[in-house]
């Protein structure tokens, strides 16, 4: 109910037909509290279908922490929707009650001594990545990360989650500034024995599986389980690809996509080309590596605008390279470490910020 309605925000009638309904769902939950620890931790499968224990390749998820984990997500989208929806009491009430629950989310799961969450598992650190602003600060935050990442490499690139870390684990890793968790989310998409996606592919599975368990000749649970693929297809789109959408409380999705592939995998890949389908039209996008540059190719459909992001600093073949110049159809917008303002054509603007040099285009086909 409530993540079907979080990419509604622009349409504000969509959420005050069902808002009353949000209301009575979370007054539910919070009779279920826990009185001891005035947290929502109550529930039964948990992170469901975790891998089976394999050497030091399982490390459990309590129930507890992934319910309470939803519970903060449901309460900032509350805050969200009542913010969108100018009710001012209710948002102070859900932003009063978010806060003291982050708090306490804390206080109950997180190890300060080892920069982890709940158990330290894959899922618990990604989940606790997930929740805006529930790590204290960029430190802990990166800390945190640091740690997801090295239990992924510890686990030779396999995932010890089940299908609720699963959806949260490849984004979680791109939380690392520093691109090592984009690399990693690569690496586990390669791997094709037990537990991985590959490993269904390699099973001849044309499907996303309940269990990563099973063969082509013998089912462990359900084969049609299209929630297992969310994580991973807003990754290959928004870090592979580089195409994603900007949507928040004024801007429709795919009124203003975002282009930008993650540097710490376009040299693994070489060359990448996708599209998307939106209400507007279809965007598209390619890029190819050279020996000494990148070329980008993005078509967007009428009515919508880039905005093309690409990095001053990137790492390449383990080494850190600066971005030396930018063009948008043969007209140079930066160059020496400083931007050329070059407006007209469908070149809006060109900004040049701390980490990026980012151009905004109209509508049509820029290279």
């Amino acid at each position: 109910y409530h993540p079907v309605s979080c990419s509604t925000l622009s349409h504000a009638q969509v959420l005050e037909d069902h808002y009353d309904g949000f209301v009575a769902f979370m007054d539910y939950l919070w009779r279920f509290r826990n009185p001891k620890t005035n947290m929502v931790e109550f529930g039964f499968l948990g992170d469901w279908n975790e891998p089976a224990p394999s050497g030091n390749l399982h490390l459990n998820t309590p129930t507890k922490c992934v319910t309470a984990f939803y519970w903060l997500q449901c309460l900032y989208n509350m805050v969200e929707f009542s913010t969108v929806l100018g009710k001012q009491k209710q948002t102070e009430k859900y932003q009063k009650l978010l806060t003291e629950q982050l708090s306490i989310y804390n206080d109950l799961f997180y190890n300060k001594t080892n920069s982890v969450y709940c158990t330290g598992s894959q899922t618990s650190n990604a989940m606790a990545l997930e929740v805006p602003g529930l790590t204290p600060n960029s430190a802990v935050r990166q800390s945190v990360a640091a740690s997801l990442l090295n239990n992924v490499v510890q686990n030779a690139y396999h995932t010890t989650s089940g299908i609720v870390g699963i959806r949260f684990i490849f984004s979680s890793l791109t939380a690392l500034s520093d691109g090592t968790g984009s690399a990693a989310g690569l690496k586990m998409l390669f791997r094709d024995d037990y537990p991985s996606f590959g490993w269904m592919a390699h099973n001849t599975a044309t499907t996303l599986w309940e269990s990563w368990s099973g063969t082509r000749f013998q089912a462990d649970g359900s084969r049609n389980h299209i929630m297992y693929g969310g994580g991973v297809g807003t990754f290959l789109y928004d870090e592979l690809l580089g195409l994603s959408t900007v949507s928040n409380f004024t801007t429709s999705g795919w009124k203003v996509s975002q282009v930008g592939p993650d540097w710490s995998v376009i040299g693994a890949l070489g060359w990448a080309k996708g599209w998307h389908k939106s209400p507007y039209g279809n965007h598209t996008l390619q890029w190819q590596l050279h020996e000494t540059s990148l070329t980008m190719e993005n078509t967007a459909p009428i009515s919508t605008q880039v905005e093309t992001r690409l990095a001053r600093k990137l790492m390449l073949s383990g080494k850190v390279h600066s971005l030396q110049s930018v063009k948008v159809d043969g007209k140079v917008v930066y160059e020496g470490g400083k931007y050329v303002p070059h407006p007209g054509d469908g070149l809006l603007y060109t900004r040049n910020t701390t980490h990026y040099i980012i151009a905004t285009t109209t509508s049509g086909t820029f290279k």
